[in-house]
């Protein structure tokens, strides 16, 4: 009989030690379950995004006080100009449906130590829009927008030919953002299941009034009408442009860009324009005359085994000026003579005489991150060449980032070249900048 009951005592024991273990392992799970329940709304997108940086940069320019641009912005000379600049960049987006709104403005201060009696002297400030549109995804392939728009059509790094709606690109600093304009336009995507892998089409209405889209394009034209076609084959992007206006007729353009191999990329541009209105110096005037005008650019971006990015570009122009054309501007503004200084300003003007009137000009661009192991030290060296007459700008670049939503960047340029050449006859012969960025992203 105590046997039975020891038996019986021992079996309730295991049954009790089984049901406690059942139950903890049971809670146990419960308890983790609960604390890797998988919330789906922490996931989601939130409607909105509001983002931007702040800019703070000093900069010292050595005057090129007997040069011919030197002599055309300055009434005396001028020997160095010491400058302070602000710059508040902010963008925002707003989502609800299938729709969306963004804007990125842009505020800017400038003040310098030119003396008060030099136009353009001491401070200046400005602020605007540079993007401000309404989109909306009509379907899986169709999109529409509206407003102040920026596009970026083209493959070329520091100049873009075919960028037919767009402002030009400052080759000194192409990743600069520019300002939009104001368009209606609707674009068409599509995958394929072919040798064509994809396919997109667009098509933008810019208006042009007194107060929109003015300052760009000519005051007789009221409206343009532009379009792009791209297609994906292989690893090769192929791009068709058109604008089209009742002044300008047609403009057409090409572009092409194909990874030869996972380092190696090459890409061109390359645009005809007729009936452009083209300066023309003659003995005491600047003449304006229709004539067609043809860019063409080719380049590529390689990257070594040590991680060194380089880009080259070669640019032709073969409308712009000639070298010996652009002497005899040169002489002009370097002339005692008033009426020559004020035939240069007129060719400066009408675009004769400006920053992007070389008929060759040749890029190139070496970049390296973490450079000499240092963490979030980015360094680079480019420079802006023109081989006619051999002259050129250098510049060398040191970043870094390693502060968190900080970023100071130290810039230091020299100009190379003899009397009447291009980057001889600039403004400055040299430029050093120092400039802090942060980074903000407010949390709401």
């Amino acid at each position: 009989m105590r046997n039975l009951c020891n038996l019986i005592n021992l079996s309730t024991g295991r049954s009790f030690l089984w049901l406690t273990l059942g139950f903890g392992v049971c809670t146990t799970n419960t308890s983790l379950a609960e604390e890797f329940s998988f919330d789906v709304s922490a996931y989601q997108k939130a409607p909105y995004e509001l983002y931007g940086h702040f800019d703070l940069l000093s900069s010292h320019q050595q005057i090129n006080s007997n040069s011919a641009f030197s002599q055309m912005t300055f009434d005396r000379p001028v020997n160095s100009v010491n400058s302070l600049a602000s710059e508040l960049e902010f963008n925002g987006l707003y989502r609800w449906e299938q729709s969306s709104a963004y804007f990125r403005s842009l505020s800017l201060g400038t003040k310098n130590d030119l003396p008060n009696d030099i136009p353009n002297a001491n401070s200046q400030s400005q602020h605007q829009f540079q993007e401000l549109y309404w989109q909306t995804q009509l379907n899986s392939n169709w999109q529409f927008k509206a407003g102040k728009i920026a596009e970026k059509w083209g493959k070329g790094y520091a100049w873009n030919p075919v960028g037919f709606i767009e402002r030009p690109k400052n080759p000194d600093d192409p990743e600069l953002n520019r300002e939009g304009f104001t368009q209606l336009s609707t674009q068409w995507t599509k995958s394929l299941n072919s040798s064509l892998q994809s396919a997109s089409a667009s098509i933008h209405l810019i208006p042009i009034t007194s107060e929109i889209n003015h300052k760009e394009f000519l005051p007789s034209e009221n409206w343009l009408l532009a379009g792009k076609f791209s297609g994906l084959i292989g690893t090769t992007d192929l791009d068709f442009y058109w604008r089209h206006s009742q002044q300008t007729q047609t403009d057409i353009g090409f572009s092409f860009a194909s990874n030869l191999s996972p380092e190696f990329e090459w890409h061109g541009d390359i645009s005809y324009r007729p009936n452009q209105l083209t300066p023309e110096l003659l003995t005491d005037s600047i003449k304006l005359s229709e004539k067609s005008e043809i860019q063409t650019l080719l380049g590529f971006r390689y990257l070594t085994q040590n991680e060194v990015t380089w880009i080259v570009e070669w640019r032709y122009q073969p409308n712009k000026p000639t070298p010996s054309t652009m002497k005899q501007l040169y002489q002009l503004a370097n002339s005692t003579q008033p009426e020559n200084l004020t035939l240069a300003k007129q060719a400066k003007s009408a675009g004769l005489l400006g920053t992007d009137t070389a008929q060759n000009s040749v890029y190139i661009k070496a970049s390296t991150k973490d450079w000499l192991d240092i963490l979030y030290l980015n360094a680079a060296l480019w420079g802006l060449i023109n081989p006619d007459d051999g002259s050129s700008a250098w510049t060398a670049e040191l970043s870094h980032s390693g502060v968190k939503n900080q970023e100071w960047r130290l810039r230091a340029s020299l100009l190379n070249g003899s009397k009447l050449t291009e980057y001889g006859e600039k403004l400055n012969d040299a430029k050093l900048e120092l400039r802090w960025r942060y980074f903000f992203q407010p949390n709401f």
